[in-house]
């Protein structure tokens, strides 16, 4: 979603900024630049990191999630055995 907001915004005010769309008056023509230039730049670079983040965070996630099935399995087994494994 971070990627497809900036990418819209940066359509929408590079429009603006290249005369292509009026630029509203509240708004003004050196804050739309400032946007382009910087602020929607920084959500499209954001929303690339959060989208090259993502697999890694969940296979480790999925790592962690194997190796605590693991514990309660190894911890189970020892219970029954009739000893006790301190975690």
């Amino acid at each position: 979603m971070l990627t497809l907001y900036g990418l819209s915004g940066l359509l929408g005010l590079g429009l603006m900024a290249v005369g292509k769309r009026v630029v509203p008056a509240d708004v003004g023509d050196a804050a739309v630049l400032w946007y382009v230039v910087l602020r929607e730049q920084l959500w499209l670079l954001g929303g690339l990191l959060f989208l090259a983040a993502a697999p890694e965070a969940a296979r480790t996630t999925g790592d962690q999630a194997a190796a605590m099935r693991r514990d309660e399995q190894a911890n189970g087994a020892a219970v029954r055995a009739g000893g006790s494994r301190s975690l």
